[in-house]
């Protein structure tokens, strides 16, 4: 018979392998990164348990017939229009990933609570919470290779060419994994968006500095990363 440290360390692996594709996503500059992978993954796995192990006490009546792995299933699929709610586009960047993750997260703590598994879902709160605000500081993740994640909208008057030479003396300057996509183009004016990754803050604001020394760009955005 599993124990509720089974169930605890269910949740930790499935955060831990949830953070790993995260990690990875989140180097090659994807928007959903190693928190939204994590909640995601510590959501589906409280959900599985829940519906393997939280209705036992029901069905040892002998008078009694039923599914209960119906009551989690139902919701997962129910609470991905909650989710999708969450999600917004807002200049040329996506925000609520995170936020849509935790809301899936959530629901499960609720199916937990009331399925009766109340340290489970204790546990489960205490792992979402590390997640959202450890991994929400830019400076906890930073003793890892390319860690962080950066994305500028830059304006410009000029053309494509002008781009690609604001671009390879971005390079030439060390900055890592950039990467250069036309969001917008007419006969005088381009914006483009650029992602890379750094270590430290620092580095962001060492080029963004690097841009402002170009007439041709009138404006720079930073983009919110997920």
């Amino acid at each position: 018979m599993e124990t509720q440290i089974d169930y605890f360390l269910r949740l930790l692996e499935a955060a831990v392998y949830g953070g790993l594709v995260g990690y990875e996503r989140q180097l090659r500059l994807k928007s959903a990164g190693i928190r939204t992978h994590m909640l995601i993954a510590l959501g589906a796995a409280l959900m599985m348990i829940i519906s393997k192990y939280a209705f036992f006490d029901v069905l040892s009546y002998s008078q009694v017939d039923l599914d209960p792995s119906r009551v989690a299933s139902q919701v997962v699929s129910s609470i991905g229009f909650i989710g999708v709610g969450a999600i917004l586009t807002y200049r040329h960047g996506v925000e609520g990933l995170t936020t849509s993750a935790s809301i899936w997260c959530v629901t499960a703590i609720g199916l937990a609570v009331g399925a009766g598994m109340h340290l489970l879902a204790l546990f489960a709160t205490v792992l979402i919470l590390l997640v959202q605000i450890l991994l929400h500081q830019r400076n906890f993740l930073d003793g890892l290779p390319g860690s962080l994640e950066g994305r500028l909208i830059v304006h410009l008057k000029g053309d494509t060419q002008m781009m690609e030479k604001i671009v390879n003396e971005l390079r030439n300057k060390k900055v890592k994994k950039l990467q250069a996509i036309v969001l917008a183009y007419d006969s005088e004016n381009l914006i483009f968006k650029l992602n890379f990754t750094i270590q430290r803050e620092e580095e962001l604001s060492f080029i963004v500095i690097s841009l402002s020394q170009y007439e041709q760009i009138t404006e720079v955005e930073n983009v919110k990363t997920l």
